[in-house]
């Protein structure tokens, strides 16, 4: 376990100005749990900068929407560290990319856009797709690194390919395609999530794709990729370098064991113990041991499968949304035992 973070995820806050159905935020522990004070906040940066962190991640909730926004903008500008934003776009007017701008330091800025505008007005609200896609124009032409994440479910994954490509002809570095599972921080489903052979068509209709921007780490390539090249077979489980190297934490101060899974067991709180203090403690310890360790396989049918190092793989995620890679590779019609 490293002595330090090297990267932080600040969730401050689970408020937004949308109310999307299918939004993981609302399995939150308490959407109305306490926020921590502005100035506990400015003090965590700090710690940052003391820390030598390389990037921050500001994420909600909806970051732009939080009268705390502008007070992070202003101690991060010419600071050690780099940050970026996850929004979901709507409130990026000119004023909030001049303040960007201005900070010197913003990495990029990552926006949520999940299908053309019919589709996306319906699950996100009526004007969104265009507030984007002007807030997409503004970045660009303040050259601010920008993304855009893509969730796919049942109701718009056949659009994808069309999709993507309109996503090409956009002024951005790179988008990345999901799926409702990947999603699911805090629940076991959201609604609309990809059975087995959904995601298998999934794949097949983006493959052999000319995409330059799509991202490596989307859902359909990450699949593809591990089903073709399954890892070897060891005596060790899979790891993950999440909670290693990043420390997350939420509204309230609390600081979950895997920083990209929001209901994972609590580690600590930093309302009034310092970031280091709470890195280093026997949860995470065992936490990375556990994943040392693996989990056992599901069954004995899976003792022959060539995939079966995934499933050893110490996850609270996982254990919520397991995904069979032997049933997809049948369904892709891979090969998918020795």
């Amino acid at each position: 376990m490293l002595t330090r973070p090297f990267e932080a995820r600040f969730c401050f806050t689970y408020r937004c100005n949308l109310k999307c159905h299918f939004c993981y935020e609302r399995f939150a522990r308490n959407l109305a749990q306490e926020e921590l004070p502005l100035e506990r906040w400015l003090q965590l940066i700090r710690e940052l900068k003391q820390l030598a962190i390389l990037k921050l991640t500001l994420i909600g909730g909806e970051p732009f929407c939080h009268p705390y926004m502008e007070h992070f903008l202003d101690e991060l500008t010419n600071a050690p560290i780099r940050f970026d934003v996850g929004t979901n776009g709507t409130l990026l007017d000119d004023a909030w990319v001049r303040k960007l701008k201005q900070t010197a330091r913003c990495a990029s800025i990552t926006l949520s856009l999940d299908g053309f505008k019919e589709y996306h007005d319906s699950i996100r609200g009526n004007g969104t797709f265009e507030a984007v896609l002007n807030a997409i124009q503004k970045l660009s032409d303040a050259r601010i690194k920008t993304s855009v994440n893509v969730v796919a479910s049942k109701d718009n994954y056949t659009t994808m390919p069309d999709f993507a490509q309109f996503l090409e002809s956009l002024p951005i570095a790179a988008y990345t395609l999901y799926t409702r599972a990947d999603q699911a921080h805090g629940e076991n489903t959201l609604g609309g999530e990809l059975n087995i052979t959904e995601l298998a068509h999934f794949i097949q209709i983006m493959d052999n794709l000319n995409l330059r921007k799509i991202d490596k780490n989307s859902t359909n390539l990450k699949l593809l990729d591990s089903l073709k090249n399954p890892p070897e077979v060891t005596d060790d489980g899979p790891q993950c370098l999440a909670p290693k190297a990043t420390i997350g934490i939420l509204p309230n101060g609390d600081v979950p064991v895997c920083s990209s899974y929001d209901n994972a067991e609590i580690v600590g709180n930093v309302k009034t113990r310092s970031i280091a203090e709470v890195w280093n403690n026997d949860i995470t310890r065992d936490f990375i041991q556990q994943q040392i360790k693996g989990e056992p396989l599901p069954s004995q049918d899976c003792l022959d499968c060539i995939y079966r190092q995934f499933c050893r793989k110490s996850c609270p995620k996982l254990k919520k949304m397991p995904l069979c890679r032997r049933e997809l590779a049948k369904e892709l019609n891979l090969t998918s035992t020795d």
